[in-house]
C-alpha cells in the first residue's frame, strides 16, 4: 500500500508519511497485508480494532475468526471469499482470514479489506488459537 500524507506532530511541525506497509504476525508467522484501495480514506468509517487479536480456526480449518469487534465500512458486501484474503463479517462483528477455498458461501455477507502476500502455509499450519499483531512500517521524514 502506497500513501503519501502529511501530519502535524512534535512541536508543531509537519512531517510527510510514505511508504506505508501493514503486516499480520498471527503465532509466529508473520505476512504483509495488501489493502483494498482507498481503505482508510472513503471505505472504513470507524473501529474497535485492538491488539493483540485473538483468532480461533473453524471446525474446517478453513478460516481464522477473530472474536467481536466493530467495524462500520461503507462497501459492497461480497458473499465469497478468495484464499488469503481479509473480511470483515458484520453479522458475526469479526474478522475473518480464509485459509482455503471455500466451497460453500452460506450467503454470509462481508467486505473485503486485503489479502495476505505470499505463502499462506505458515499461517495455515498454526494452533487452534492464536494470538494475532498489527504492525505499521513507514517512512517519516519532516518537510522543510
Amino acid at each position: 500500500m502506497t500513501v503519501e500524507k502529511e501530519v502535524e506532530f512534535l512541536e508543531g511541525k509537519i512531517w510527510k508519511i510514505s511508504g506505508c506497509n501493514l503486516f499480520l504476525q498471527i503465532g509466529d508467522a508473520r505476512s504483509e497485508i495488501e489493502l483494498v484501495p482507498n481503505i482508510f480514506d472513503m471505505k472504513l468509517k470507524s473501529t474497535s480494532l485492538k491488539s493483540p487479536l485473538l483468532f480461533e480456526k473453524d471446525r474446517t480449518n478453513s478460516f481464522y475468526f477473530s472474536k467481536k469487534l466493530d467495524m462500520v465500512i461503507e462497501d459492497k458486501r461480497q458473499y465469497h471469499s478468495s484464499i488469503g484474503g481479509i473480511y470483515y463479517f458484520p453479522t458475526w462483528k469479526c474478522l475473518g482470514i480464509n485459509l482455503d477455498d471455500e466451497e460453500f458461501t452460506l450467503d454470509v455477507p462481508r467486505y473485503n479489506l486485503g489479502k495476505i502476500k505470499g505463502n499462506l502455509y505458515q499461517i495455515q499450519t498454526l494452533q487452534v488459537k492464536e494470538q494475532a499483531k498489527l504492525y505499521w512500517e513507514y517512512t517519516l521524514k519532516p518537510e522543510k
